[in-house]
């Protein structure tokens, strides 16, 4: 039985979004059992589909958005 696990990378670790409500809505993609859902979801968000990767029996999908540098907060630790 193939087991469907979905997780979200958010990449940098020192770059935060000042608002905390944009990171909550992109864990919230964790939840989701299927990749169609997943596609939706990020779509809806405004976030685009820019690639595709198979790594054996694991897909990766790479969005996009733009940002205004405003929007973040940079940790200098």
């Amino acid at each position: 039985m193939i087991k469907n696990s979905i997780t979200i990378n958010l990449g940098n670790s020192n770059l935060y979004f000042k608002d905390s409500a944009i990171k909550a809505s992109l864990l919230a993609v964790n939840n989701f059992k299927n990749t169609v859902d997943v596609l939706d979801y990020m779509y809806k968000l405004g976030w685009s589909l820019v690639g595709t990767n198979n790594y054996g029996d694991i897909r990766f999908f790479y969005f996009k958005k733009e940002f205004d540098k405003s929007e973040f907060a940079i940790d200098s630790n």
